[in-house]
């Protein structure tokens, strides 16, 4: 038996270079990958926007667009990620800066992961 789940995050910093949903992937699933989008036009101050994590920055997207409403999806993502993949520990999912740092940025993230779930015992 398996679950298709999402969780949901919205990141938000006015000063420094980078912020985390923590815990954002949960332990145990198959990762699907993971989206967002630009809740207003983001604002930085150098550098560019990437999404990631802490193993790899870019994994999701590396150089995330500024524009109001800007979208990642599976065409923004790192070559490196192919096709889901299973985690046994939870992962973050972290909104950093690249040489540079926020000055007010605001993005919706949403993980994308399967839950294989033991089978209903019998009647």
């Amino acid at each position: 038996v398996w679950e298709i789940s999402v969780a949901s995050a919205t990141l938000t910093a006015t000063s420094g270079s980078s912020v985390t949903a923590t815990g954002l992937i949960p332990a145990n699933v198959m990762v699907c990958g993971v989206t967002s989008i630009n809740i207003d036009a983001q604002s930085i101050t150098g550098g560019t926007l990437r999404l990631g994590d802490a193993t790899l920055p870019i994994k999701w997207n590396a150089n995330l667009a500024l524009t109001d409403h800007a979208e990642t999806t599976m065409t923004n993502w790192d070559l490196t990620v192919s096709g889901p993949y299973y985690t046994v520990n939870p992962e973050d999912v972290i909104l950093s800066c690249s040489g540079g740092t926020f000055t007010d940025v605001e993005l919706d993230v949403t993980a994308f992961f399967v839950k294989f779930l033991a089978p209903p015992g019998k009647f």
